[in-house]
């Protein structure tokens, strides 16, 4: 199903757009712009306060060119980040200090996420845990409980 800007009565182009995380309050000023200059630019998807190991960094949106149009004018003229997303090198480091948060393993060899694919929760945590032996080993059972949820869910 096509989807259209309400305000610009263009098409949506479908994309992928870097999540991030944190208590972000924004200016009424910009809250305004947004709701009614830009609605549908979608530069960033604000993921919320809460971060574990389920947290995704990119997902899929939509977005209207022409309200990243007026987005970019208006942060230009205001002198303004307000709702731009962070260059990939910058999200990059932010997802990596993310991670470090919340205790994902430095080291994931693929044959871990093999061995969790296939049920071997165990073996994955030995592994995982050699791997990385600064890392807690209740942070690795987490982490390794997640991915497996996570494939159990795209499974089904």
């Amino acid at each position: 199903m096509i989807e259209f800007c309400k305000l610009h009565d263009i098409e949506l182009i479908e994309a992928e757009a870097p999540v991030i995380y944190g208590l972000f309050r924004y200016d009424n000023d910009y809250l305004s712009a947004l709701r009614s200059q830009f609605p549908n630019s979608n530069y960033v998807v604000l993921g919320g306060c809460i971060l574990d190991f389920n947290a995704i960094f990119y997902c899929r949106i939509m977005y209207c060119t022409k309200c990243r149009e007026a987005h970019l004018l208006w942060t230009k003229l205001h002198n303004s980040q307000n709702g731009l997303a962070p260059s990939d090198e910058q999200h990059k480091a932010y997802i990596e200090s993310l991670k470090r948060k919340i205790g994902y393993p430095a080291i994931i060899p693929p044959k871990a996420l093999g061995l969790i694919e296939n049920g071997q929760l165990n073996q994955a945590i030995k592994l995982l845990k050699v791997k990385n032996p600064k890392s807690s080993f209740s942070s690795i059972k987490a982490f390794v409980m997640a991915q497996h949820s996570k494939l159990s869910a795209n499974n089904s």
